[in-house]
């Protein structure tokens, strides 16, 4: 049995003001290149697949258009809501999708979806498991403590076992969208206050091959049977250099599962960059056009703002998003030396510096109107 793991595609989602839509057509183009060349018996899909709840047209569209020719070229794809997809949307439309081969999870109420799939030694059992918290579980079986997210997703995986295979002889797979205690988070993941969230990676012991979404990190998850595919493309540049994949797992008539990784390859990759200001403007001239163009970010060295630094830093990488100078704001952290105090000419050079502080950049020209006109409304009301 041959299936495709991919999770977390975000589809709609922004990044610093930045629009990724072109950069997730770019990415799913690639993983039907690879649905095509590697012919999978199952597609997996596990979670956020969408970016927000109730995702933009473009967003829809490109789904759309994804299922569309996914479906096509693969005979079963199997997709689960996350965190961020409302379960109810995903959902829409199930029935019509099963005729397409296109096998969605509905919202949660006490039971799973579960679907056979037939290779050369026998069926095996697809489980379908969304995003759920502890919550959802105890509404249905109020033996469930409201934190312990652990015992929910065991009792949710016990509820939906076969009275008829009690020993689990028919090999598994679980999609899942779910946090597994010890595992890497990045920055570009909601993280829950008080880390109540993980899920123990025995809960998942009755399963050949677990195809975990959640994760924007690629990482195995306290066994070599479950798996984080990570996020097709990075997400935030705590994710600068991660290696984006997607993942083809072969699973054999014993239930080992084999895993390799199909790298996916970026429309602009997350650089950060660091340096003076000077050497960052010097260095762009011998960079190959595509590490130009790659969403950077700044690091600036020197102990004094530029001028209209971002603005100036785009000329020659016309995709930067962010600019920061932590040598100053290190030493704003570290606040003035006794007897020293910072001094500004106008109470626009105040909020420009906290602005600095707080983002790490320069405040656009638009910014900057809007604090002169909201600082001249406030010194007129107290005249």
């Amino acid at each position: 049995m041959k299936l495709m793991h991919l999770s977390d595609l975000h589809i709609g989602r922004r990044f610093a003001g930045v629009s990724l839509i072109d950069d997730q057509r770019h990415i799913l183009s690639q993983a039907l290149s690879a649905a095509e060349r590697e012919k999978p018996d199952a597609v997996l899909l596990a979670g956020d697949i969408y970016d927000k709840p109730v995702p933009s047209a473009e967003a829809v569209s490109l789904l759309d258009d994804f299922l569309t020719r996914l479906s096509a070229l693969c005979p079963r794809v199997f997709v689960i809501s996350g965190n961020h997809d409302s379960a109810e949307r995903i959902a829409f439309g199930g029935r019509l999708l099963d005729r397409s081969g296109v096998y969605v999870s509905p919202v949660y109420d006490g039971k799973l979806r579960r679907e056979t799939v037939e290779d050369e030694f026998g069926p095996v059992e697809i489980w379908m498991l969304p995003f759920i918290k502890a919550a959802h579980v105890r509404s249905i079986d109020e033996t469930v403590e409201a934190d312990d997210i652990t015992g929910a997703v065991r009792k949710a995986l016990e509820m939906a076992e076969d009275p008829a295979d009690p020993s689990g002889r028919t090999r598994r797979v679980l999609i899942a969208h779910q946090y597994v205690t010890g595992a890497e988070r990045s920055e570009s993941e909601e993280t829950p206050i008080g880390g109540l969230d993980g899920v123990e990676s025995t809960v998942f012991d009755g399963f050949d091959y677990v195809a975990l979404g959640h994760l924007h990190r690629r990482q195995r998850a306290g066994s070599d049977r479950i798996h984080y595919s990570g996020s097709p493309i990075a997400y935030s540049f705590a994710e600068a250099g991660d290696r984006k994949c997607l993942l083809m797992v072969e699973i054999d008539g014993e239930g080992n599962a084999r895993v390799r990784e199909e790298p996916l390859l970026p429309l602009h990759e997350m650089r950060i960059l660091q340096g003076s200001f000077d050497e960052l403007m010097s260095a762009a001239h011998g960079e190959e056009a595509r590490q130009r163009e790659a969403y950077i970010r700044a690091e600036l060295s020197d102990e004094e703002y530029i001028p209209d630094g971002i603005q100036r830093l785009r000329t020659v990488y016309p995709n930067i998003l962010e600019l920061s100078y932590p040598r100053i704001a290190a030493a704003a952290a570290a606040g003035p030396e006794e007897g020293e105090a910072a001094a500004f000419s106008s109470p626009i050079e105040y909020v420009e510096e906290f602005f600095r502080t707080m983002r790490g950049r320069e405040m656009t020209g638009a910014q900057r109107e809007l604090t002169r006109e909201a600082i001249r409304q406030i010194w007129e009301e107290e005249a």
